[in-house]
């Protein structure tokens, strides 16, 4: 199966994941910067019904995150900064 994502952006659904059945792979049409850039322009983050309106993408970046950007924030690390941490 291929799914278009629009912008010259495709992915082609691949095998289950060994570990999590319902976790598939998918193989994008670009790779690198140019795959990041367009998934940060065409994505958008989980918002929850509480909030009334979009955050900014870096707020859902938490101290506890080891990989740039989230698709969901882990919402019992919000209330923490690098800042409250580290005072």
């Amino acid at each position: 199966m291929q799914l278009d994502f629009g912008h010259g952006l495709t992915g082609i659904v691949g095998d289950h994941d060994r570990n999590i059945p319902r976790l598939w792979q998918l193989r994008f049409s670009k790779s690198g910067t140019e795959l990041m850039d367009l998934l940060y322009r065409l994505g958008r983050p989980i918002r929850y019904e509480y909030v009334s309106a979009p955050w900014d993408l870096d707020y859902y970046q938490t101290v506890y995150a080891k990989e740039p950007g989230s698709a969901e924030m882990p919402s019992a690390g919000r209330a923490f900064t690098w800042k409250l941490l580290l005072t």
